[in-house]
């Protein structure tokens, strides 16, 4: 009857996806069902709903205590992991707040076919950058939208799902700048520490674990990532684990991705749900951090509110800032630990004059569409009511997977001295991005674009991204808009304001063109289907030139912040946290999340968060040798 509470739920949600024009796969009668018999399917959901569905299982506390050993500001991807690490052995008392609710158990959020509609509703805090001087061109008023999650496990309840540690000499290089511990072969233990691999493949390998608590799975769906995998073999690249081989991500790989048993593996479910139930662990959801307190140069609690109420909890070790690049710096400054000349236009009292928010890294990403004469992609089924059914009776089928996500490639495309890693990512997508709204540029954008040509037949377009460059030269910051906690800071990713960056996109562009005309790729026919905009206008429409302008107005947010809390060595100015993720100058006060990050690494970063928190976890608990 659960299963029948989904079906209902799935075909009749407004917030779900919507039955499409034109044929579908599936017999004709059903599809005249369901669009006839909508009211009942609402009417059956609801009755189900009242009387068969129940809430997730974690456990939300009703009153809290005054003081806990230790307080966890965040419940995402890092807080999680962090909350459920430090009660294990029930010698520590902890509280976990969450701004957002507790969503577990919410389709939109658990099944992984559509990942891409979570983003844009109540767990999202829906965040705008300032206007882009050098990017963001086609789009209103050249701002980019940055979704962070804002619920029990944060991003990783509403992200894309795709599991990509980083190579060797990202962490290498962590350590080289003076992140002393945090170089590959000590990290890998952690992320092996949190992983459960699913898939047959790579199941043997000493690059994965089998009994962790997170769920991660091995994405194929359609025939064209062998198209993906093999068009790359033709070029000389490996088809491999691009989170194995010894941390060598060069090459060609399937998609691994946070799914298990057809549910997302959200850091709420894999880490947060079992860790529930335990007495010395305080969930606190609707709860707002407003403010560190501090005594002197010592961390003693944190403000915040919850349901309209204001609290003060007090901390009798430390407080662990978990909140994720844009929050964790936010409440750092509004807390008197930032940049001085910043706090004091403000008027906020410092209590450390460090560089918080000023080392914010991101990667972008340009999608480009290409057309077959097969219909090979999920366009025209991936959300029919078949897919649906199948979803719901079997956890299966094309919904269980990362919304179309089966494939990925890295690559160096321009040796440099400083070539730790690749510097271009491909992610492939078995679908048109205009039939994905997420990725819809046209939707965003200004009415002057265009794309190119006639309407194509679903199912002959699929999408790659090119996400570089892995390592931006161009370097943001997050700045407080005012002393308001509930006033979203000031986000200027400087997106494009290094032309390196560009150009690494046209050498992506260069390689894929290269890909394209493959044998394996041309088996199909494949071709380019270059966007259009009234701005980039040129003769040549494959110069290098005519490639930037679409760059600087196309390329859109990865949605892969870090680095405004950066780790360092003692030497190290531009640090706000030390190698134990300690904040520099005072005491009592840790940061353990995306935001720590020396640089961003090559690679989709919810995984190196997770690694991230299961090292500090460790951290903390050998220096309270428990």
């Amino acid at each position: 009857m659960r299963k029948l509470y989904i079906l209902c739920t799935l075909l009749a949600s407004k917030h779900g996806p919507q039955r499409k024009e034109g044929k579908e796969r599936g017999p004709r009668n059903m599809n005249n069902f369901l669009g006839t018999s909508s009211l009942f399917i609402v009417i059956l959901s609801v009755i189900v709903y009242c009387f068969l569905s129940k809430e997730s299982t974690i456990r939300i506390a009703t009153q809290l205590n005054n003081t806990y050993d230790f307080i966890i500001v965040g419940a995402g991807s890092a807080g999680c992991v962090l909350a459920n690490r430090l009660t294990e052995n029930g010698k520590f008392s902890v509280l976990l707040l969450e701004a957002g609710a507790n969503d577990l158990g919410n389709y939109i959020f658990d099944v992984p076919g559509y990942t891409d509609k979570a983003v844009r509703t109540h767990a999202d805090w829906g965040y705008h950058t300032e206007p882009q001087k050098h990017a963001y061109k086609a789009y209103t008023k050249e701002v980019s939208y940055w979704p962070r999650g804002r619920t029990l496990g944060g991003t990783s309840t509403v992200n894309s799902l795709v599991y990509h540690r980083g190579g060797r000499g990202d962490f290498d290089k962590w350590a080289e700048l003076g992140a002393k511990g945090w170089d590959y072969d000590s990290v890998l233990p952690y992320f092996l520490k949190s992983e459960s691999f699913q898939s047959p493949s790579f199941r043997n390998s000493k690059y994965h674990n089998t009994n962790g608590p997170m769920k991660v799975t091995e994405t194929t769906i359609t025939p064209i990532s062998n198209i993906f995998l093999n068009g790359g073999k033709e070029l000389g690249y490996k088809i491999h684990d691009c989170n194995g081989d010894d941390g060598d991500q060069e090459g060609f790989c399937r998609l691994q991705t946070f799914i298990g048993d057809g549910l997302r593996s959200s850091t709420a479910r894999s880490f947060l749900l079992p860790a529930s139930d335990r007495e010395n662990l305080h969930i606190a959801t609707n709860s707002h951090a407003t403010k560190i307190s501090f005594e002197g140069k010592t961390a003693k609690g944190v403000s915040f509110i919850r349901n309209g109420i204001k609290f003060t909890v007090n901390a009798r070790k430390e407080v662990i800032v978990s909140s994720g690049t844009v929050g964790s710096a936010q409440l750092l400054m509004l807390s008197g630990v930032g940049p001085k000349a910043d706090l004091d236009k403000l008027k906020i009292p410092v209590v450390a004059d460090l560089p918080v928010g000023k080392n914010l890294q991101d990667h972008m990403m340009f999608p480009v569409m290409i057309q077959v004469n097969e219909s090979i992609s999920g366009s025209d089924w991936v959300y029919g009511w078949w897919s649906q059914l199948q979803y719901v009776l079997f956890r299966s089928g094309p919904l269980s997977f990362a919304g179309m996500r089966e494939a990925a490639a890295y690559f160096r495309t321009k040796a440099t001295p400083e070539d730790i890693s690749p510097d271009v990512q491909y992610q492939l997508h078995s679908i048109d991005i205009k039939y994905e709204r997420r990725f819809s540029f046209l939707d965003f954008a200004k009415p002057k674009a265009l794309t190119e040509g006639k309407v194509i037949e679903k199912g002959k377009l699929f999408t790659i991204g090119i996400m570089a460059p892995q390592h931006p030269k161009s370097i943001g910051e997050i700045r407080l808009r005012s002393s308001d906690p509930f006033d979203f800071p000031i986000i200027d990713p400087h997106y494009l304001e290094n032309p390196d960056d560009v150009k690494c996109f046209i050498r992506g562009i260069r390689k894929l063109q290269d890909l394209v005309a493959t044998k394996s790729f041309q088996s199909v026919e494949a071709k380019i289907v270059q966007i259009k905009h009234e701005d980039c206008r040129s003769k040549d429409k494959d110069s290098d030139e005519h490639w930037e302008c679409l760059v600087r107005h196309y390329a859109l947010t990865n949605y892969h912040p870090t680095s405004t809390c950066t780790m360092g060595g003692p030497n190290d100015k531009s640090a706000v946290v030390d190698p134990n993720l300690k904040v520099r100058g005072v005491a009592g006060l840790r940061v353990a999340d995306a935001s720590i990050m020396p640089f961003v690494p090559a690679s989709n970063t919810n995984a190196p968060v997770i690694m991230v928190a299961e090292k500090a976890a460790d951290i903390i608990l050998s220096a309270y040798k428990a």
